[in-house]
């Protein structure tokens, strides 16, 4: 192909990449991601958001909520968030983190090669913990971080 993804960033003016927000229900991801892709669009980024509601609707509506439908879902997502960065695009991920009784059966050995527990686990480049943090305040977070990664 004779365009590539250093001339869509170019083009864009832009770093691509993927923010992923991930947490437990009610941690704020849609709301963190929502202000953050308006703040990112204020300032002249090109994004889109895959929240795990909107990504549900179409691209998964074929799958259910066990295990291996959770699983193919993300690699979905990922797979998608990876073709935008190819784009040029900033993808912003908000999709929920495993159920803690699904953790605590990993922990048990009932679930091989589960992530953090018997499989490699790199924790992310930036915690943004929402209790400590206003919606607004974890955007501005986020936003400096990617400034200085740019940088």
């Amino acid at each position: 192909m004779s365009i590539n993804k250093d001339m869509r960033a170019h083009a864009l003016n832009q770093q691509p990449c993927v923010l992923w927000l991930t947490g437990l229900p009610c941690a704020g991801k849609s709301t963190i991601a929502s202000l953050l892709e308006g703040k990112l669009e204020a300032l002249g980024r090109h994004t889109y958001l895959l929240d795990g509601d909107n990504v549900r609707l179409g691209l998964s509506r074929d799958l259910d909520f066990t295990l291996v439908d959770r699983a193919e879902n993300i690699r979905r997502i990922s797979e998608v968030a990876k073709l935008m960065v190819d784009a040029g695009l900033v993808a912003i991920v908000a999709i929920i983190s495993p159920f803690r009784s699904e953790r605590a059966k990993a922990r048990r050995g009932e679930l091989p090669h589960f992530t953090g527990i018997d499989s490699p686990y790199e924790p992310p480049e930036l915690h943004v913990n929402t209790v400590e943090l206003s919606p607004d305040e974890a955007v501005d977070r986020i936003v400096q971080f990617l400034h200085e990664s740019e940088s």
